[in-house]
């Protein structure tokens, strides 16, 4: 069967679950059944995921022999892009996520100010991200949490660098030279690699007048 829906607003706040005791749902088919398909399209003018937001989003869904396949998804993110695919696979008596997503030419300090509600940096960024998971939960989403992040920031700002006691040690060459000469920056670059829910961190800064790099360890959880 072949669906299409518009939404002009939506929000979603909270964690996601599908059911804080396991024992209580045997099989998450019990939630989509393995007979149960279809394909469509969803257009939501606005979208907002806790304090994410996101604007003209669209995406071609699809549900067949519980797998929920989401390709392509598109949407406007704080000035750039969101482009991506995610796949739910319910056969399993714990649901698994695959995603691959991209942000292009998105306002970084926009982003982690709506996530922390602190600013770290700013400037235009590319980010992209593979990761697979598996859980019932948001906690054991992130428990599960396996994959690969790259971000790259153009022509930005140091406001802070306090990122925490997990990775105080990341650019810290960065924070000592940090003054109002060396506040600017040509490039900064960070990848991570994800296993267990626990990051290991790699930062390179290129700068007018310096280079800094670092790393460090975040847990997710």
């Amino acid at each position: 069967n072949e669906l299409n829906i518009k939404i002009n607003d939506a929000t979603v706040t909270g964690d996601f679950t599908f059911q804080h005791d396991p024992s209580a749902i045997p099989n998450p088919q019990a939630l989509v059944p393995s007979n149960l398909s279809f394909r469509g399209n969803f257009n939501i003018d606005k979208w907002q995921a806790g304090q994410l937001q996101l604007s003209q989003v669209a995406t071609s869904i699809s549900l067949d022999n519980s797998i929920i396949t989401l390709d392509p998804i598109k949407a406007d993110f704080y000035q750039g892009t969101f482009s991506g695919n995610a796949l739910i696979n319910m056969q399993q008596q714990v649901p698994n996520y695959t995603i691959d997503a991209k942000l292009t030419n998105t306002q970084i300090d926009g982003i982690i100010d709506d996530l922390s509600g602190k600013q770290y940096f700013s400037g235009k960024a590319n980010i992209s991200a593979k990761l697979q998971s598996k859980g019932l939960d948001q906690t054991e989403f992130l428990q599960n949490l396996n994959g690969k992040t790259s971000m790259t920031v153009q022509d930005g700002k140091l406001i802070s660098l306090d990122f925490g006691k997990d990775i105080s040690n990341v650019l810290a060459m960065a924070q000592s030279k940090k003054s109002e000469t060396f506040d600017a920056f040509d490039q900064l670059k960070i990848n991570s690699n994800i296993k267990q829910g626990k990051a290991k961190i790699n930062a390179k800064l290129t700068a007018p007048n310096y280079k800094a790099s670092g790393k460090g360890n975040v847990n997710l959880v």
